[in-house]
């Protein structure tokens, strides 16, 4: 679990990535994003299930599995983005992305910790879940009295669990 000082940090972060990029579509074009910064994706047939980023000097490169579902990938995407800045230092603080030359986004990581997960989970939910984008799509799809999460999703080209974990600490699920 984050302390909300941290939390609210990589909310910030994230509105100030946001903002930077100059992205205002929505659902948020998460590969854009990654072109901006001078990244790339090398796909993978295989089904894998460990993400891997390579410190390509003045860039980056994300290894990722063609296979998962759309919304997954986006949502890996934007987590993984979160692992590049708040993990690996870049743009950030360019003396320790020097030193790191890859990072393996894995259970199988002895440095991987839960709490790298944690900040890049955040990071990607205020990232491609904006609060109050998030209220405002919630709010026009409320059937009854429940909001219809995965029309929600279909909104944010996210998983239902992703819109879920963004939604709960706004009160919205």
């Amino acid at each position: 679990m984050l302390l909300l000082e941290r939390r609210l940090e990589i909310q910030q972060f994230a509105k100030t990535v946001h903002a930077a990029l100059g992205l205002q579509e929505f659902p948020y074009p998460i590969h854009k994003a990654i072109d901006l910064l001078h990244g790339t994706i090398e796909w993978s047939q295989q089904p894998i299930r460990d993400t891997c980023i390579v410190n390509t000097g003045e860039s980056f490169t994300i290894h990722l599995s063609k296979i998962a579902v759309d919304s997954y990938k986006r949502w890996y995407l934007g987590h993984t983005l979160g692992h590049v800045f708040l993990h690996m230092g870049y743009l950030t603080d360019l003396e320790f992305w020097s030193l790191i030359k890859e990072y393996k986004d894995t259970a199988f990581n002895k440095e991987h910790t839960q709490v790298h997960e944690a900040e890049a989970y955040e990071f990607s939910r205020h990232l491609l879940l904006p609060a109050k984008e998030l209220r405002r799509v919630c709010k026009k799809n409320r059937d009854d009295a429940e909001y219809n999460m995965t029309e929600v999703s279909k909104y944010f080209g996210v998983p239902v669990s992703a819109v879920k974990g963004a939604a709960r600490p706004l009160g919205l699920y």
